[in-house]
């Protein structure tokens, strides 16, 4: 049977077809290494889990906000985040004074 590569794992087509089937791809199939944290040794069950975590120690904020440029971590953060943030032109308090 022909392999194919899933993430970091080489793994039958059959494999990959059943894992993909199942939307399990980002998890860690049974029998293999969970993806652990260089730096504090955590370990995860999803590699986006582990990609998100590494954002604690790098200090990465891959999310910002387009109305005032404050960044974040997490994509939902950002979402709440812009539910209640005003546009710059809105923020100034001249724009309130005119109305």
């Amino acid at each position: 049977m022909c392999d194919t590569v899933v993430g970091p794992y080489v793994v039958s087509v059959l494999q990959a077809w059943w894992w993909a089937a199942r939307g399990c791809l980002g998890e860690v199939p049974v029998g293999l290494q969970a993806p652990t944290c260089p730096h504090c040794g955590r370990t995860f069950t999803r590699h986006d889990s582990l990609k998100q975590h590494l954002r604690i120690h790098t200090g990465e904020r891959p999310y910002k906000c387009n109305n005032c440029g404050h960044s974040f971590k997490h994509r939902m953060s950002l979402t709440r985040h812009k539910s209640k943030c005003l546009p710059q032109a809105l923020a100034s308090p001249n724009v309130w004074k005119q109305i």
